[in-house]
This record gives structure tokens, C-alpha cells and sequence, in this order.
């Protein structure tokens, strides 16, 4: 008898869509009792589903037998740490006589001591069950993952296999249309490339997303059509076993491509499902696969590859890269002197070429999915190089670069919460003694910066020494440091600064108005960059459309609100801190009940202090410390000003109710963004590579929650939500028309200034950062608009199955990367 059911989410336990076959209520039981006996620890229970001559195959591993089967459950069940329960999300049982197949999607639940859950990984499997006597047991378990966890690659593995020849009935029927499939493949023929497969046909490999009929359609369509390159395939079969109109297939084979510049050899495993029609042809149902090994001149596996070109680069950019007054890309950097005199400059471009060349020399147009992504993401890293050294090379254009590479340098280390160790005080110390050096390289680099950019450097340095003063009277006894030490680094340091800024002020009737950086390099980086396909007019069309909605959703809101009494001000900064505690952590129960994303108990929380003099009287950065890798066991902190009614515009918001910027900027935000990405198991993406994604997300995370229902307890709190959705569209024509030399630096501030509407300090630095690098305002509407699209596209393609809180949980741990790549790798397509 043949059978074959589904069964979805909850049916394989409380029996909604019951099979009507005694096998699959038979198979839906051994799972049941599995279940059972590995949520109470029961390890004879546990492994008691499993035949004596089972075979278990993870990807990535080794196959192991009944014993190694029992030692590893026997480890799993022993461990200590949160309660974890395997949840079948969906089966699908079938087969024919003697033998059958569950077809499954597992999560592997962890369950916390304060009850909340979150899914820590999910595989998918076929286990392939025979009847012995009057139960069913596994036979073989294949499995891989199912979210895009990496498989581990290795050429030392055996693989086992047998010769065809042993093959009879059945198995020689399907191992026939296996070989005409690969002599189709070989030759280029579509049609009988295609004649094999099921109609309803679905498959995995490993690193992808989930193939069918259109899908293999279209990816054969355009190999085939690539004539740069020749391709061939071979199968070796490990066994093929058999029962009426069923068979199981296990086997791997060799995927050879052959181009200009070598040779690549790929060998893959995989199992097949074959169900034999009615009219007596064998035809593939379901597939799992994946990559065992590469080699060849342009492999992955190349001591040379893309892991040890990335670990190459990101200890060569700690050393190197730019200090900015951004905070989502601070980075964990060695300590000591900085240098940006020509000679290290240059330096620095005779590097960036090696990497380069080493990048191109890689061909990735084979590999998986996500190492293809990784690829595009080491060339947009390597590409905001050439950005900061040749397209937009501030360095040598913008006299506030050299401001943020002493005094933003100084600030954010002082961001990290005080006392400081012998260690932090040095470094703080060594900073200051830069100082000097690094304003003389850069007078020598700025030979005729715009003069709105030196103007704004003038600005910035008002009253300089005794601001220097002030944080160094106020610091010291928060360090190791002497105080005389200390002050006398300080008084050279206001010299060299002084003396800067005197400087630009003589050089000031001399220089142009002109601080475009003109077209081409606009779009140079958001092709190169930012990877977004977008042209500046189409950028400007975007930002108009939500602005127009954002101004209409605030009219709207408003007039809904009208009778209701506004919002008050915290009394003081102990009562702000303390409301903002509360709230966060109501946030992060928000999140979790209501199925959004899933909030790990690792990550700590996102918090407010009242900021120390030391900070107060410098500025230069954002006064907030987002902790780092090797600091994640710390809390956030938000340096906030005490609350007034003359505060400007974010911090005004933030004193009448903390959630929106605690949304932006903590949790779900940047903070626990990057805290997940920071702990990727994907060591290329943990590292910042634009904003697009990152402000994209944070920007997208206040709406979200303001429709899933966070603010419904203040409606005030939504009219702040729909203005800050003001100043990000408009942010877009701003970006765009400074950058192509459009609007002047004072005509962006007091648009700003009048359609936000804001505080004329904060329009002023707003347009000022937008000008001195440009694409970085366009990231949230812009990032928040493709994150949009890309849930409507997911949610289309999955349907029913779409998970709200999965496809978060995806976009957040992928954080670091742009959203169209993140879009790739999810639905498999461009």
C-alpha cells in the first residue's frame, strides 16, 4: 500500500488533519514517544526509535552508527544550561510498503528560567523508516540546516560507495534515470534535464533557500546559458533502497567547472526521495543535499580564500580606519599613535590594492548562496576604503576629518563607563598626546578644503582650551593617569587645536563655496558601497512618497489626539533613567508575547546615565557606548543631558517618554542588532560594513512597534513616531541634493530647520554630517523601504508559513549585511 500525508504545525499532536494510514499513525506515534523521552532526559527512550543497523548523517559530519548515535544523545541530554525541546514545524510522511520517510522541519527550542523561548537553530531532515515486525524504526536519518548555518567543509571525509552493478529491479530503475538525468545535465538539454523531476518537487541544499519546479527552471536556464564556462557532473552511489513504488537514494557526486583561469571541483552529498508514477516512471519527490568539499584554483577551501582575506583585512582596518562621529561603526581597535601623514596614506593605498587583487582573483559564481554573499560584503568592505581614500577623500577635503581623528578619537574612549584601568587611562592619554602630530599632518593634507567644511571646523573649536580644561579637571580622578601628566598632554593639545583653527580661519577667504561631490561619485557608492540599485532620482522619489505619508499619518494622529493632554517632561534625570529601565524591559516582553523577535537572556540591557562632565563640556560624537565583541557580558549606556523643555529635538522626545529612542537605538535597535551580530558564527558578518541595513533596521523598528502595538498606551508617543518619520524622508532629499550640489550647507539646515520641524542646532549638525558624507541619510528611509519590501516579498512566497518572528530573527542576526543581500540569501533570488 502506498501513502503519503502532510502534517503541519500542531497536527502531529493533537490530530487536526489525522492521516488515515496505519503507518503514518504508527510513525506520528514513534515520533510522540521520541519527543517525550528526549524532553524528560530519557536517554533508552530517546534513542529506542532508531533500528540497530541505523545510519545518522548530519551535514558536515561523519556517519554514525547505533553506538555513536546513543554517545551523542547521551551528551545532548546531560548538558547543562536552558531547557531545549525539539518542535516538528512541518512532516511530511510517505512511502510504500516496507518502507517509509518523514520529511520534517525541526526547531530546537531553548526555554529560559523566566519562561520566555527562542529558537536556536533549524534542520531539516528525512528519516527513513522500515517496518520491523509490528513497529517502525529509523533505518536512516539524513539532515541539514535549514537556516543558513554554515556546513563545515572538509576534503579528509570518506564517503562510502558501491558499484552499480549491484543494483537490480528497482534500484537499477532508478539509478537509470539518474544517469539520463546526468547525461541531459552534461549536454546542456533542459527538457531532460527537467523529465525527472515530480511536478511538486521540493529540495534543500544546505546554505540555500528551498527549491521547486520553476526555481531549478530557472537556475538551469541560466547555467546553461553561461558560455564562459564548462560544466560536467558525475555521481557516485552509496545505496539505493527500495519498497513497491518507493526508493531512497543516497549518494554524492562531483561537480567539475572549467573557465579560463582553472579548474573547480565540488563534491556534494545528498539523499532522494523517488515515488514511481502511474504510468511506471520514476520520479524525484524531495532532495537534501550539501557541500562536502571544494578544491581548484578558485575554491573556497584555497588557503588563500575568502576567510583569510577577510581575517587579513579587518586586523589591517582596526588599525586603520577612520575615526567618525557615528556610533553604530565604532569598532574595537589596538591601541597607540595614529598616523596620517602622505606616506602612511599612501601605505595605506599600495595595501588596499593587494586586497583587492586578492578579492578579484576569486571566482564566486559557484559558490552557495551565503558565500556569495559573504564575497559581495568583503568587496563593499574593501570598496568603502577606495570610498574614504579616493572618492570621498575627506583626508585631504573636510578640515572636521581631522577633528574626528583627535577629539572624536579622545570621546569615545571616554564613552566607555569611568573608572578607567591603567590600560583604558593610557590609551585616553595617548590620545590626547596625538593630538599634535595628527592636526600637523593635516594641515600639510588640506591644501583647499570647501570653505563651509572649514567654516564648521571654526565653529567647532570655539572656546576649545577651556573646554580641553574642563574635561581634564573632571576626568582625572576617573583614571590612573598624574594629574599634572594628564593637564600638561591637555595644554599642548588646546596649542596644536588653537593653532589649527587659526589657521583655517586665514585660509578662509581663499577657498570655493563648491562641497558637491558631485554624481558619479554618488553613484559609485551606492553601487559599490551601500549595494543598493537605486539612482539618485529614484532615491528622491522614494523619500518624497513617505514623506507626503508621514506628514498625512501625523495629521492624522494628531487630530486623533487633539483633546488628549500632552506629554509632560521627566521631573528630573533620576525619574527619566528610571522610567527608561522599566520600559526597556517591557520592550523586551513586548517583543517575545506578542512572537516579533526573539530576545536571547545573553544580551544585556539597554540603559540611561547622566552624563559626566567629562563628556558634556566636549561633544564631538555620539555620547552613547554600544559595548563590542569581547564587552557583550556589559550593559548599554546613553549618556542623556538632564530634562528640560529647552532641550533639542531627540532628547526632547526622549525626556517625555524614552521608548522611541530606546526602540532606534537600544533594543529592538542598534544595541541588540549589533550585539546578535557581534555573535555571528560567521566571522565576516560581524563587522560593520554600511548603514544602510543598520540605520534601516533601527528606523524600521519604531514603526513596527508602533503598529504591533507598543504605543497604543500613548498616543502623543505615536505623533513623535510619525515626526521622526518626517525628518528621516526628508533626509533622503537632503543627502541627495547636498551630494549632487544642489542645495548649499545652509539651505539643507534651514530645510531641515522649517519642514521637520526641529531645533535649528540639531538641523544645523544634521546637515552638516549629511555633507561632509554623503549616503549616509539615506540609509534609514532607504533601508527601512527595502527591509519593507523584502518582508511583502517573503511573506508572499511563504504564504501561510511565513513566521513573523523567524524572518526577524534572520534580518537582526544578519544585521551587519545590506538588506539586498540579506534578501537574496532568504528567497533565493536577486
Amino acid at each position: 500500500m502506498k501513502y503519503s500525508c502532510l502534517l503541519l504545525l500542531g497536527s502531529l499532536f493533537l490530530n487536526a488533519h489525522a492521516a488515515t494510514s496505519d503507518t503514518s499513525s504508527a510513525i506520528r506515534e514513534e515520533f510522540r514517544e521520541w519527543l517525550a523521552a528526549y524532553e524528560h532526559k530519557n536517554l533508552a527512550g530517546t534513542v529506542d526509535i532508531f533500528s540497530k543497523h541505523a545510519i545518522s548523517t548530519f551535514a558536515g559530519g561523519e556517519d554514525a552508527g547505533i553506538e555513536r548515535i546513543r554517545a551523542s544523545y547521551k551528551k545532548s541530554l546531560a548538558a547543562n544550561g536552558p531547557k531545549r525541546t525539539w518542535k516538528p514545524i512541518e512532516m511530511e510522511i510517505g512511502g510504500d510498503g516496507d518502507l517509509a520517510y518523514a520529511l520534517t522541519d525541526w526547531q530546537l527550542i531553548e526555554t529560559q528560567a523566566d519562561g520566555s523561548t527562542s529558537v536556536r537553530l533549524t534542520n531539516r531532515s528525512v528519516d527513513v523508516f522500515r517496518r520491523e515486525g509490528e513497529t517502525w524504526k529509523i533505518l536512516r536519518s539524513f539532515t541539514i540546516p535549514a537556516d543558513q548555518r554554515a556546513v563545515k567543509l572538509s576534503c579528509e571525509i570518506r564517503l562510502p560507495s558501491i558499484s552499480a552493478d549491484t543494483f537490480s529491479g528497482a534500484a537499477a530503475e532508478v539509478w537509470q534515470t539518474l544517469m539520463r538525468w546526468r547525461e541531459s545535465y552534461n549536454r546542456r538539454d533542459l527538457g531532460g534535464t527537467l523529465a525527472p523531476y515530480d511536478p511538486a518537487i521540493t529540495g534543500l541544499y544546505a546554505g540555500n533557500t528551498q527549491d521547486d519546479l520553476a526555481k531549478l527552471r530557472d537556475s538551469y536556464t541560466r547555467s546553461f546559458a553561461q558560455n564562459d564556462r564548462q560544466r560536467s557532473i558525475d555521481f557516485e552511489p552509496e545505496e539505493i533502497l527500495s519498497s513497491g513504488s518507493f526508493a531512497f537514494v543516497r549518494d554524492h557526486w562531483t561537480s567539475t567547472i572549467r573557465t579560463s583561469q582553472g579548474q573547480t571541483q565540488r563534491v556534494s552529498r545528498g539523499i532522494e526521495l523517488w515515488q514511481k508514477n502511474a504510468a511506471g516512471e520514476w520520479k524525484l519527490r524531495h532532495y537534501l543535499s550539501y557541500l562536502v568539499c571544494e578544491t581548484g584554483a578558485k575554491s573556497a577551501a584555497d588557503t588563500g580564500g575568502l576567510e583569510k582575506l577577510a581575517d587579513d583585512f579587518w586586523a589591517w582596518r582596526g588599525k586603520y580606519a577612520p575615526f567618525t562621529g557615528d556610533d553604530v561603526n565604532r569598532m574595537e581597535r589596538p591601541g597607540g599613535m595614529r598616523d596620517w601623514s602622505r606616506a602612511s596614506i599612501d601605505q595605506r593605498r599600495k595595501d588596499l590594492e593587494q586586497f583587492e587583487a586578492r578579492w578579484k582573483k576569486m571566482d564566486a559564481s559557484h559558490w552557495p548562496i551565503p558565500q556569495q554573499v559573504d564575497y559581495r560584503l568583503v568587496g563593499s568592505a574593501l570598496s568603502r576604503v577606495r570610498w574614504e581614500l579616493d572618492q570621498n577623500p575627506r583626508w585631504k577635503r573636510d578640515p572636521n576629518f581631522y577633528i574626528e581623528q583627535t577629539l572624536t578619537a579622545l570621546v569615545e574612549a571616554l564613552t566607555v563607563p569611568a573608572p578607567y584601568d591603567k590600560a583604558r587611562s593610557r590609551e585616553i592619554l595617548t590620545r590626547i598626546e596625538n593630538v599634535p602630530s595628527i592636526l600637523k599632518q593635516g594641515t600639510e593634507n588640506l591644501a583647499n578644503p570647501p570653505a563651509p567644511f572649514a567654516t564648521v571646523a571654526v565653529q567647532n573649536l570655539e572656546g576649545i582650551r577651556q573646554r580641553v580644561r574642563k574635561m581634564s579637571n573632571s576626568l582625572a580622578s576617573s583614571t590612573t593617569l598624574n594629574p599634572d601628566k594628564l593637564n600638561s598632554a591637555c595644554e599642548r593639545a588646546s596649542d596644536a587645536l588653537e593653532k589649527y583653527q587659526q589657521q583655517l580661519k586665514q585660509k578662509l577667504p581663499t577657498l570655493s563655496q563648491q562641497t558637491a561631490l558631485g554624481r558619479d561619485a554618488y553613484i559609485w557608492f551606492l553601487r559599490n558601497v551601500a549595494l543598493m540599485p537605486f539612482t539618485p532620482e529614484e532615491l528622491l522619489a522614494m523619500g518624497k512618497q513617505e514623506w507626503n505619508r508621514a506628514v498625512a499619518f501625523e495629521a492624522y494622529e494628531k487630530n486623533r489626539n487633539k483633546d488628549v493632554p500632552p506629554l509632560k517632561i521627566a521631573d528630573n534625570i533620576d525619574n527619566c533613567i528610571k522610567d527608561a529601565a522599566e520600559k526597556e524591559l517591557s520592550i523586551r516582553k513586548f517583543l517575545v508575547e506578542r512572537g516579533i523577535l526573539s530576545v536571547p537572556d545573553w544580551v544585556q540591557h539597554y540603559t540611561l546615565r547622566a552624563t559626566p562632565e567629562y563628556l558634556r563640556v566636549l561633544g564631538f560624537t555620539e555620547t552613547d557606548d554600544f559595548t563590542g565583541p569581547s564587552r557583550l557580558k556589559e550593559n548599554c549606556i546613553r549618556y542623556v543631558p538632564e530634562p528640560s523643555g529647552k532641550l533639542p529635538y531627540f532628547w526632547r522626545a526622549t525626556a517625555m517618554d524614552p521608548r522611541p529612542i530606546t526602540v532606534h537605538e537600544g533594543i529592538p535597535g542598534h544595541y541588540f542588532q549589533l550585539c546578535l551580530s557581534w555573535k555571528h558564527e560567521d566571522p565576516i558578518r560581524r563587522h560593520y560594513y554600511d548603514s544602510g541595513a543598520n540605520e534601516g533596521i533601527g528606523f524600521y523598528a519604531e514603526e513596527m512597534m508602533l503598529q504591533a502595538g507598543l504605543f497604543d498606551d500613548s498616543p502623543h508617543t505615536r505623533e513623535i513616531i510619525y515626526n521622526f518619520m518626517r525628518l528621516r524622508a526628508l533626509r533622503v532629499e537632503v543627502d541627495v541634493k547636498l551630494a549632487l550640489g544642489e542645495f548649499t550647507l545652509e539651505q539643507a539646515a534651514k530645510y531641515l530647520h522649517e519642514k521637520v520641524p526641529m531645533d535649528e542646532l540639531t538641523a544645523r549638525q544634521e546637515a552638516i554630517a549629511f555633507s561632509t558624507s554623503p549616503g549616509g541619510a539615506i540609509t534609514y528611509q532607504i533601508g527601512k523601504l527595502q527591509i519593507l519590501n523584502f518582508v511583502a516579498a517573503a511573506r508572499m512566497q511563504q504564504s501561510d508559513k511565513f513566521n513573523l518572528r523567524a524572518f526577524h530573527d534572520f534580518v537582526w542576526k544578519n544585521g551587519n549585511v545590506p538588506i539586498s543581500l540579506q534578501r537574496w540569501e532568504y528567497l533565493g533570488t536577486p
